[in-house]
């Protein structure tokens, strides 16, 4: 199970934290930095063409939780 929580929120823009991950400690950052934006996006893809995302921070890199921004384009 994922630890995270709703950093930010509003109709155009989501943040949200993981503070741990099945990813962490299984991959290395190259490969998690590669397939976890690409799962995003088929998701964000599937839900909204419009809806985007970006990771801004990765556990594997050393920090103290993943990331992930999401923001609807107009």
């Amino acid at each position: 199970m994922v630890r995270g929580e709703i950093i930010e929120s509003s109709e155009k823009r989501a943040t949200v934290r993981e503070y741990d991950c099945l990813c962490h400690g299984n991959w290395n950052l190259e490969l998690c930095s590669k397939i976890s934006p690409d799962a995003c996006d088929l998701i964000c893809d599937m839900l909204n063409p419009k809806l985007r995302s970006y990771h801004t921070h990765y556990l594997n890199a050393g920090d103290d939780y993943c990331e992930m921004v999401f923001e609807l384009e107009d």
